[in-house]
């Protein structure tokens, strides 16, 4: 088991890593690790989780939150224990990151004062290897979390200095000057590596740089704080201005115990095959730093070569950054550096047999001399490596197979390789993965290639160019050099160019540069079309591009390539391998964006318009297949499904071997059934239907856009219905009003009035929320005229409860009273308590607006009753936070806080955010007004918090309420 803060939070169990979504919920877990094996108690818990001012019942809701983390924990839940007064995480040696950096850097300091400089620094790089970004950056709101994250920050910096100092009594001056350099700019002010950084560049025959090093420092300790660089480095400088002698590096004899014979004498003729740099090269220092540690460290007796592999898709910079690396550890190979390009991504891969014999020819061997059976050649090239220092490169590498023969078998010599694909056959090889430029990166590589004088004038466009590019260095450089070739062009236009997806990969091609080159190569090595087990990678690469999905699971590729989903999981691991798909966080896999661009061409060239038909409809039904299983549990309780059971129509029909759905419903609809393929979706209860629903969203809404045409548009008024609860309990505004309007356009394309009216329906609620209330007066008047015309009265009697919220936010009470009223008398004859409960709430809100609190109570306590009853408890939730606010306007504040805090405690069980902070909002007031301030400030400051992320209106009421609040007593 893992448990990790040094970076996002991290909780791996050795199969698979836990994801922890609920903020509050990291926050608790966060805290329980920084305590591990300690008893935490509520009160200390309440006070960290919620920054130092927990609200009135924040024991229940510690409460709950313990629950869900137990279950989100799976079998590691168990080591959460009950102990007192609060709770204990039992956490082994050396699970949890911090203890073990904590200890790896003890070890490191007491191995630096045996002067044991290799043991300290191979300490420090494992120690510095569990940061995985900035501690506890996904768990904002943590109390005492900026201190903790400076605490952290500074034992990290105090690790790397030593690291370097270790580096530098090694004698390895020249590889930390990359990561000197770039540390010493991040922390000016910071003595000790400027002092490093000095010493590094004396010591690499740079003594006026590492001096003006020193001046630099020198002018900007006296600009910021007005002080003289200290003692220490003063003392260097003058050091370094006298040449002197002590300062010289310490052989690496001297420097370690395991130390590495002498280097042989330079053969009479070295080889120097490298190809040269480029002088653009941007970014990648830690990258850089790291691989010149593993590949410039010598290789004590005995010991395995060095080799590394620098491993990534196509366009990364692999190549860029391989070169750069090679270039500066050239004086430490001074029997040569040998240079290969392999071919391993394209169809003709490069033989090792072929490579050994150019390689022994450049080292001396006369070509008569080269053996032709293989083992003997492989023999002799590793005879004639075996006493040299020599660099070997070998660029774009199939497999491990494939360059197994060209590593040495001992000696001082280092292998640096470039793949697509990670080799974990290549014995003694660390791997290092490229991950794409950050847009800072980006700009800096852009503007070194097109000019500052040009980029300056137009960022707006620059950005936009760069949004295209994708963080693709490759992309960036073909990008840069179109603009270079063509002055006359502006920014913006080639932004415009790159802004049409169809056109994308054409602009970014600049003679022999081209995305879509490096692409093609990649794409032409996935092997046959077609296996035994279905379509084989070439096919299931294309199918995945069909429906532009911005992430997708093995479920829903399995509905896509029409195999069962081990297969498809297998597919999708071996296109992760070959670089031509990521595999994020949550076990949701995705494209590159110019990656999925290349994806959809080769669909669209090399797929029959019925293929694609097939493919798509497989994937739309599967994915409504899903989300109308998910509704059926969040749908409150007596409520049918409104399209279902009948089958979905797709353009192609269903795929063979597929079965019906299962949701329930009266209502006639279309005639075609829903493809439920036998992995469909199936939930065990509320949370899990929501969370699914959570985690495919953009997909969803992405394929909604894509659905609106002829043959497949009943996909986009049916999802977004069946999405509606969920929308109703998340408030993803811009996505609910997105997916509903697609459905809108296409029911009313379709000629589906039902669909429309529904779609009208669910949009005056999103337009509710957002304060549109002349939008959603207009689109909820429709649906109802729509429903009358119909003679649906239960629909009708929604709508108009709806309208009530409407009514009410336009001053229209009395309206608003008698279309509730009219609602909530066809919803009593039909013995719909579900409904009733939600008008009755409706009716309730109304009363309270015109001034009659009392007889909201009223209403309020019978909805109460008819949502327990029908078990609704989403309404239930809403009316114990409605009958709040009605106790707060009768001045009945003790029994507003204790509405308040039940209904809290239902929202969180049912994972509605928007309810929880309305609830908070009330309660805020209840508690102010009692005299409890310090508890109302944390009310509200938590009802903001929410507000502000979920993008709410409500946030400015919150905002100046809180504002308002007497100072803390």
């Amino acid at each position: 088991m893992r448990f990790g803060v040094l970076g996002p939070l991290l909780v791996d169990d050795g199969a698979t890593e836990r994801q922890i979504t609920a903020r509050r919920q990291r926050a608790l877990l966060a805290t329980l690790l920084l305590r591990a094996n300690r008893s935490v108690t509520w009160d200390e818990l309440a006070h960290s989780v919620w920054d130092g001012c927990p609200p009135a019942g924040a024991r229940t809701t510690l409460q709950g939150y313990v629950l869900r983390l137990r279950r989100l924990l799976g079998e590691a839940g168990a080591r959460l224990l009950t102990q007192g007064s609060g709770y204990r995480l039992v956490v082994a040696p050396d699970e949890f990151d911090v203890q073990l950096f904590t200890r790896l850097r003890t070890e490191a300091e007491q191995a630096a004062a045996d002067r044991e400089w290799s043991h300290c620094q191979e300490l420090l790089l494992r120690a510095l290897g569990l940061w995985r970004g900035t501690p506890l950056q996904d768990v904002p709101g943590l109390a005492d979390q900026a201190e903790l994250v400076r605490q952290l920050g500074e034992a990290r910096l105090q690790a790397l200095e030593l690291r370097l100092e270790a580096e530098l009594e090694l004698g390895r001056h020249t590889h930390v000057l990359i990561e000197l350099g770039t540390l010493a700019q991040e922390h000016p002010l910071r003595e000790r590596f400027t002092g490093q950084l000095m010493l590094a560049l004396y010591r690499s025959e740079r003594q006026a740089e590492a001096l003006e090093v020193y001046q630099r420092t020198r002018r900007t300790l006296v600009r910021e704080l007005a002080v003289a660089p200290g003692r220490a480095l003063q003392q260097l400088h003058q050091r370094i201005l006298l040449r002197d002698p002590e300062l010289d590096a310490p052989s690496i004899k001297e420097a370690a115990a395991d130390s590495a014979p002498a280097a042989t004498p330079p053969a009479a003729f070295a080889p120097a095959q490298l190809p040269p740099l480029t002088d653009d090269f941007t970014g990648r220092a830690e990258a850089a730093g790291q691989l010149l540690i593993h590949l410039g460290a010598p290789a004590p007796d005995g010991a395995a070569p060095r080799s590394a592999a620098v491993v990534g898709p196509a366009g990364i910079g692999k190549t860029a950054l391989a070169l750069h690396v090679a270039h500066q550890l050239r004086p430490g190979f001074p029997d040569g550096q040998l240079y290969a390009a392999m071919a391993g991504a394209g169809p003709d891969p490069v033989p090792a047999h072929d490579v050994q014999g150019r390689f022994l020819r450049a080292l001396g061997t006369p070509p008569d001399a080269v053996p032709a059976q293989p083992d003997e050649r492989t023999a002799l090239y590793r005879s004639v490596l075996a006493p040299r220092r020599v660099l070997v490169m070998l660029d774009d590498v199939r497999d491990a197979a494939q360059v197994r023969d060209l590593l040495p078998g001992s000696g001082s010599s280092a292998v640096l390789l470039t793949a697509r694909q990670d080799l974990p056959a290549l014995a003694n090889t660390r791997s290092f993965g490229l991950e794409t430029l950050s847009l800072d990166e980006s700009r800096s590589l852009f503007e070194r290639i097109v000019g500052a004088g040009r980029v300056e004038p137009e960022p707006e466009a620059v950005t936009a160019v760069l949004g295209s590019c994708c963080g693709l260095p490759l992309a960036i450089r073909i990008a840069g050099a179109r603009l270079a070739t063509r002055p006359r062009w502006s920014i913006q236009q080639l932004a415009d160019r790159l802004a049409d997806t169809r056109r994308t990969l054409t602009e970014l091609t600049a003679g022999e540069l081209s995305v879509r080159a490096g692409l093609a190569l990649g794409y032409a090595g996935l092997g046959p079309e077609h296996t035994a087990q279905g379509p084989g990678l070439p096919r299931c690469f294309r199918l995945l591009g069909l429906g532009g999905l911005p992430q997708f699971g093995p479920s829903a590729a399995a509905a896509l390539f029409g195999t069962s989903v081990e297969r498809a999981e297998e597919v999708l691991e071996a296109l992760v391998d070959h670089r031509l798909l990521e595999l994020p966080h949550g076990g949701q896999y995705r494209f590159h964006d110019l990656t999925r661009l290349y994806a959809e061409e080769m669909a669209a060239a090399e797929e029959s318009p019925a293929a694609r038909a097939a493919a798509f409809g497989r994937l739309l039904a599967w994915f409504l297949a899903g989300a109308e299983a998910a509704a059926e549990l969040l749908r409150p309780a007596g409520r049918p499904a409104l399209f279902g059971p009948e089958r979905l129509s797709l353009g192609a029909g269903p795929a063979a071997g597929t079965e019906a759905g299962t949701a329930a419903g009266t209502e006639a609809g279309t005639e075609a059934a829903v493809a439920v393929g036998p992995d469909a979706p199936r939930f065990r209860g509320q949370e899990q239907a929501l969370d699914w629903f959570e985690t495919e969203l953009p997909t969803l809404v992405a394929l909604s856009a894509r659905a609106q045409r002829p043959g497949t548009e009943e996909f986009c008024w049916r999802l977004a219905e069946a999405m509606r609860q969920y929308f109703i309990v998340r408030r993803h505004w811009s996505d609910w009003i997105s997916a509903y309007e697609t459905g809108l356009a296409a029911a009313e394309s379709a000629g589906e009035p039902l669909g429309a009216a529904r779609m009208r329906d669910g949009l005056g609620t999103a337009y509710l929320d957002l304060r549109r209330f002349d939008d959603a007066a207009r689109v909820t008047r429709a649906a109802i005229e729509a429903y009358r015309a119909m003679g649906r009265k239960d629909l009708q009697a929604l709508a108009l409860s709806n309208l009530t919220g409407v009514l009410a936010a336009q001053g229209s009470h009395r309206e608003g009273m008698d279309a509730a009223r009219e609602a909530l008398r066809i919803q009593l004859e039909a013995q719909d308590h579900s409904a009733a409960a939600v008008t009755l709430g409706n009716l309730g809100m109304l009363q309270v607006a015109d001034g009659q609190p009392a007889e909201a109570v009223d209403s309020y306590l019978d909805g109460l009753e008819l949502s327990r009853k029908a078990g609704h408890r989403y309404a239930e939730a809403a009316i114990l936070s409605n009958l709040g606010e009605a106790a707060l306007a009768l001045g009945a504040y003790p029994d507003a806080i204790a509405y308040c805090e039940e209904a809290l405690v239902l929202c969180t069980a049912i994972g509605t955010d928007h309810g929880r902070a309305v609830t908070l909002a009330c309660l805020g007031q209840a508690l102010d007004r009692s005299g409890r301030n310090r508890q109302a400030r944390a009310a509200l400051a938590e009802a903001l918090e929410i507000f502000e992320r979920l993008g709410a209106p409500d946030a400015e009421a919150v905002r100046t309420a809180l504002a308002a609040l007497a100072p803390a007593r």
